[in-house]
């Protein structure tokens, strides 16, 4: 706004509002009928009468190319955080600019929180991640990921402006719920949700009885444990949390450490420091380093560092409390956005190039290199930049290893098979593929293992797993003239293509696999997840019966795939019914 963009916002949420009724009776030009303005001079959509349509005569997709119509010839940029908005800007010119900004790693959503996301929100990010002319992450995990799909990319992690949490607060300005409450203070504010570890809070609760751990916030589907010195306050205004700030001693960020929370830098890490407030936090591998925090790798750890700054003496914790201030300098939001604003205006701007980041990223993880997390994310890298041996030297062949749970086999085996060592890569794709969540992918796995032409096939298959798509699909384009009448070659470039979100090309593709199909079962030439995809294809085509008949036959090739069945036959029934 401070730099005189007009700013429309539009929410998912809303997908469903009515807005061919709207655009029929309403008033006024585009933005009157649609839109009203906040007090803060924003846009947003008029509370609309909620109406599922599945083909409505006036769409997202529809109001979005209105939009751009009705600016022009003024640039408009599109600015997506939620990569579901895919499916909407198939009417939007490719002249203006198309901004992805990446805060999560959906995969996780789908597969560690039960959220309700599907398979389909990773390939509408790797679509939407391939159209966009910039993509910001706001994690380095994120930036590997991302630089998958796209060359251009800008590290942007959550900031915070300072000027709400510096010298805001005036002496004797103590909220009610807060000043009996006995000190020293372990804060806490934001989310309590799948991410927190619950055990974690317990411990340091039930080990420092004589602290007083304080939450502010909300819980969704995680609830704190019930405890006499913690105390839950529920949520605050953003302006209130200074005055809540200033009464603590110590803040805490006790997430869980995972794939999910390896690509977040917390919005309130950086609140906190701005606060002048000592933090102390589990292993995110973005703040590793920053002054004014300590970093634990495990519970006693943790409480170790709360302590540390609870009993600190007054010249030492002053000392931190300036580096904490001093760090949030670095991360003002102003700063921060000053080089996204001169890419969108056209002005001097250079992206460091992602081998040089990426590079800068294997550095700074040298030293926590025996963490799996910090492996897994190694493994990522070196792949990605070739470095195909170092992957394999941070999971040696002849090593007598211990089991470890959360490897990524995917990765290693992909390593492996680059470097030569094709039966062991099948070894650790098999490991790989015994994690739940994969067993569907074994029967086709196997299929390819034992194909005659399995060193192709498995190369494309184990870029597939890596997230490698592009890669995968530049071979596959190479081989194409050669292979295109192999069912099993044309079934795995049909699943490419969807991880893309390619959907009409691996439709025709998958249909090709099909037509050669001859001599092989059905789960021979295509992985689970392409089944699903052609048979929720076929159903939108109203072909029902066909549908309904690969579903059943998926429910008779092992206990994994009836569970999937049963859903996707859900599906075929309802979607029957609803649209007759």
């Amino acid at each position: 706004m401070k730099r005189g963009y007009h700013i429309l916002y539009l929410s998912l949420s809303e997908i469903n509002c009515n807005l061919s009724q709207a655009y029929r009776n309403g008033h006024g030009n585009l933005i009157d009928r649609f839109f009203e303005r906040t007090e803060e001079g924003i846009h947003i959509l008029k509370k609309l009468e909620k109406k599922y349509e599945p083909n409505p005569k006036y769409s997202f997709s529809d109001l979005l190319h209105h939009l751009e119509t009705y600016f022009s010839p003024k640039n408009v940029i599109f600015l997506v955080a939620h990569p579901d908005w895919v499916q909407y800007l198939d009417k939007v010119s490719r002249e203006n600019m198309l901004i992805y900004d990446c805060l999560d790693n959906w995969e996780s959503f789908v597969y560690e929180l039960d959220l309700g996301y599907t398979e389909t929100i990773i390939q509408n990010e790797r679509k939407l991640a391939g159209m966009a002319d910039l993509i910001t992450v706001s994690a380095r995990s994120l930036y590997v990921k991302m630089a998958r799909y796209n060359n251009n990319l800008y590290y942007l992690p959550n900031g915070v402006w300072n000027e709400n949490f510096q010298n805001t607060v005036h002496p004797g300005q103590v909220p009610d719920d807060i000043r009996n409450i006995k000190r020293p203070i372990v804060f806490f504010m934001g989310g309590i949700a799948g991410w927190v570890d619950i055990d974690l809070i317990k411990y340091l609760v039930d080990a420092r009885p004589e602290y007083s751990f304080v939450f502010v916030g909300f819980e969704i589907e995680a609830k704190l444990p019930d405890a006499p010195n913690l105390h839950f306050l529920g949520r605050k205004n953003y302006e209130e949390l200074p005055l809540y700030l200033r009464e603590a001693k110590v803040a805490i960020v006790p997430f869980k450490v995972n794939k999910l929370t390896a690509a977040v830098t917390p919005l309130k890490f950086y609140e906190y420091l701005s606060a002048s407030l000592p933090v102390v936090t589990t292993f995110l591998p973005d703040l590793i380093g920053l002054p004014g925090s300590k970093m634990a790798q495990t519970y006693e750890e943790f409480l170790k560092y709360v302590d540390e700054y609870v009993l600190m003496d007054n010249v030492q914790y002053h000392w931190e409390a300036s580096q904490a201030v001093q760090t949030s300098k670095c991360f003002e939001w102003d700063n921060l956005l000053r080089p996204l604003c001169s890419f969108i205006e056209g002005e001097n701007f250079t992206l460091p190039s992602k081998s040089q980041f990426m590079n800068k990223m294997i550095d700074d993880y040298q030293a926590f290199r025996d963490m799996e997390l910090i492996q897994n994310e190694l493994f990522a890298l070196y792949n990605m930049t070739g470095q195909y041996q170092m992957s394999c030297s941070l999971f040696e062949k002849h090593v007598n290893q211990k089991e470890p749970r959360n490897i990524d086999y995917n990765q290693v085996a992909l390593a492996y098979f680059k470097q030569g060592e094709i039966e062991y890569s099948i070894s650790l794709l098999k490991k790989y593929l015994k994690i739940s969540q994969y067993r569907v992918l074994e029967k086709y796995a196997e299929s390819i293992i034992h194909d005659e032409n399995r060193v192709i096939l498995l190369e494309l298959f184990l870029l597939k797993l890596c997230d490698l798509t592009y890669e995968a699909l530049k071979l596959s384009d190479e081989l194409y003239p050669a292979w295109k009448t192999n069912p099993k070659f044309l079934g795995l470039l049909s699943g490419l293509y969807m991880d893309v979100g390619e959907y009409d090309l691996a439709f025709r593709l998958s249909m090709e696999a099909l037509d050669v199909i001859e001599g092989y079962a059905l789960e021979e030439i295509f992985d689970y997840y392409s089944i699903s995809f052609i048979i929720r294809d076929l159903t939108k085509l109203k072909k029902y019966d066909i549908a309904e008949q690969i579903a059943l036959y998926l429910m008779s090739v092992n206990r994994d795939w009836e569970d999937k069945g049963v859903k996707l036959l859900s599906e075929i029934y309802f979607m029957r019914e609803f649209t007759r």
